[in-house]
């Protein structure tokens, strides 16, 4: 009984050890997949759009790893731009893309999203007793700039407040 129970341990201990080794391991030589060297690409789109929300991070981050060349109507050709459109739920994105799949500008569209912690402790420390209702944000990005507006409604005692707060 006693050998089978250390038998038993020394296994599990044993492939435990064998999975972290594979994990760790990583050469000079290995590539990253394609997604990751196109996210690369549109990198200044997801440093500029510096966003803490998690669900308004994976979205920008699918915009940044879009391949244009994977598009059926694609023609390297030819110097078009090209409108996609990405949405999930109520949320939409609206990015144009050059021919080398290099994100040129994009507008964003967010409802019911968490705000920025800076931007709720100001409002809560301003509008006492106010709740907030509804929030949506709009990201509109473009080579030069970004601009970020949080538009925010608030209620209390059957007065509602809109609020836009450009960041």
């Amino acid at each position: 009984m006693k050998t089978l129970i250390l038998s038993l341990l020394a296994l599990g201990l044993t492939t435990t050890l064998l999975a972290q080794n594979d994990m760790a391991m990583l050469n000079e030589n290995s590539t990253l997949p394609d997604s990751k060297i196109t996210i690369a690409k549109n990198n200044q789109y997801l440093i500029a759009n510096n966003q803490t929300v998690k669900h308004i991070k994976i979205l920008q981050e699918k915009v940044a790893s879009f391949k244009v060349k994977d598009l059926d109507i694609y023609d390297s050709e030819k110097t078009f731009t090209y409108d996609v459109t990405f949405s999930e739920g109520k949320n939409k994105v609206i990015t144009c893309y050059d021919r080398d799949g290099n994100i040129l500008s994009s507008i964003e569209n967010y409802y019911n999203t968490r705000l920025p912690y800076g931007v709720a402790s100001k409002l809560i420390k301003q509008y006492p007793g106010w709740a907030f209702t509804k929030t949506s944000c709009t990201i509109e990005y473009n080579l030069e700039n970004v601009s970020t507006l949080y538009k925010v409604h608030l209620k209390k005692d059957g007065k509602v407040k809109t609020l836009r707060i450009t960041i």
